[in-house]
């Protein structure tokens, strides 16, 4: 079956800041794309969102791991200037950062409006990067989200169903992996449990996700709403409205 993501297009945009003039290139659906691109920081944060999400959603929806945060909001500008000049029936996109960088949120908007070098547009720039700008759950990265669940009773019935486990080894497990440092912490997991890393992430993943039902319910809701109107005329600049519930307040003019 083809691909709806057929045929592509090199993009080129200056993104300058006080130290330097740096060249962005990405590669973009050009047409037969009208589904909905969410940009993640990476593997982790990719597998958080999509088992958060249902079936049908995924159907529309790509997932893509871009790197750091500054990485995901330079690759938003080059976005917002494809929409705003060229609207080839592009893919929506929107971002979820790591939940730790939600305090860094003023001064990643900051930094997408300075890229833009356009006063005039700052009403629009900021209103299109309030709506499409959202978190991961929590206010800390996401596998320390994962292992410190504000409810450990679900983990202890998948963790008793999947691997027979004690409520005892659960808590030794969550232990262990919180103190193996940042980002060691589903390899360590998967080391104790003696299976693949990413069988022990699905199962870690889903059980945080059970344990933070209002969580899970928030995100499906959210991206259901960005699905809505994915296969009705492509969206403008000037359409988009503004929903806050998975963000922080926005930035004063």
């Amino acid at each position: 079956m083809k691909s709806r993501y057929s045929y592509y297009t090199f993009s080129s945009f200056l993104v300058r800041n006080k130290r330097k003039t740096q060249v962005v290139d990405r590669v973009f659906p050009h047409q037969q794309s009208s589904g909905l691109d969410i940009l993640v920081e990476d593997e982790v944060a990719k597998s958080i969102v999509e088992i958060a999400i249902a079936k049908h959603l995924r159907i529309s929806v790509r997932i893509l791991p871009i790197g750091s945060a500054t990485a995901v909001m330079q690759h938003l500008v080059v976005r917002y200037k494809q929409v705003r000049y060229q609207n080839n029936n592009l893919s929506e996109v929107y971002a979820f950062l790591d939940g730790d960088m939600l305090s860094h949120r003023p001064g990643l908007i900051q930094k997408f409006m300075n890229a833009l070098e356009n006063p005039y547009e700052r009403q629009l720039a900021q209103a299109w990067i309030n709506e499409r700008l959202l978190f991961l759950p929590s206010d800390t990265w996401p596998e320390a989200w994962i292992f410190n669940p504000r409810n450990r009773q679900l983990f202890y019935v998948k963790f008793q169903s999947y691997l027979k486990m004690s409520s005892s080894e659960v808590d030794n497990l969550l232990a262990a992996a919180s103190s193996a440092g940042k980002h060691q912490e589903l390899h360590t997991a998967a080391e104790i449990l003696g299976i693949d890393r990413a069988i022990a992430t699905n199962y870690l993943i889903e059980s945080a996700w059970e344990s933070a039902p209002e969580e899970r319910t928030k995100m499906i809701a959210a991206i259901d709403r960005l699905t809505e109107g994915l296969h009705h005329e492509p969206r403008l600049a000037t359409d988009f409205g503004q929903d806050t519930s998975l963000q922080a307040p926005p930035l004063p003019n």
